[in-house]
């Protein structure tokens, strides 16, 4: 160990009083550019709380609501297809394998499970439907959702407009491959509608 002896321009790190657990602190000053930084991000972030919500910005609650829905209606617009058009397309295999490709990248395995016969959301594949098999009411629940938004609609994940036909075909042709061991139906919710086309 080293005699050093400081001269009076030097300066000595003082300990301060406490120790914890046989650990002591020196009580120096932090860094210039350290508390700098820490002062301007506390000024950026009250400026940040104060613009966005309360002055000009656009994070209020209305503004976000009204940006969402401008949002939804900017990223898909409901097919204007009838049910004729609908269950022809719904025959289509390149439809379908699309429909296919689209489910586990767009939740609905999340509600419906991987082969769409239910986990908290019904089967897909049975007789039985909550607000009709038609494909015109497939599309709608895709794209609006159901049950206040319990089932999202899917233009807020960007889906569209093809890409909800697509999929209303492949749950169509699964429900007409036949019904899968699943989740039972809801006898006070479901009621008895087979895809018969």
């Amino acid at each position: 160990m080293s005699n050093f002896t400081p001269t009076s321009g030097d300066s000595i790190d003082q300990e301060r009083s406490h120790a914890f657990d046989g650990i002591t602190e020196y009580d120096n000053n932090l860094p210039r550019w350290w508390l700098w930084m820490l002062y301007i991000s506390v000024a950026v972030a009250i400026w940040y709380v104060f613009h966005f919500h309360f002055w000009t910005g656009v994070l209020s609650k209305a503004d976000v609501d009204d940006w969402l829905i401008a949002k939804a209606k900017e990223v898909v617009v409901a097919p204007v297809l009838s049910e004729d058009d609908l269950r022809k397309l719904s025959n289509d295999p390149t439809r379908i394998a699309a429909g296919q490709a689209l489910i586990p990248s767009k939740m609905c395995m999340t509600c419906h499970g991987p082969t769409l016969t239910g986990l908290i959301g019904p089967n897909l594949t049975d007789k039985y439907s909550i607000y009709g098999n038609s494909m015109t009411e497939i599309v709608k629940s895709l794209t609006e959702g159901r049950m206040n938004n319990v089932m999202p609609g899917q233009a807020i994940h960007k889906m569209t407009s093809d890409e909800i036909i697509s999929v209303a075909c492949y749950v169509a042709n699964l429900s007409r491959a036949g019904e899968k061991p699943g989740m039972r139906p809801q006898a006070a919710k479901e009621k008895e509608d087979p895809i018969k086309y």
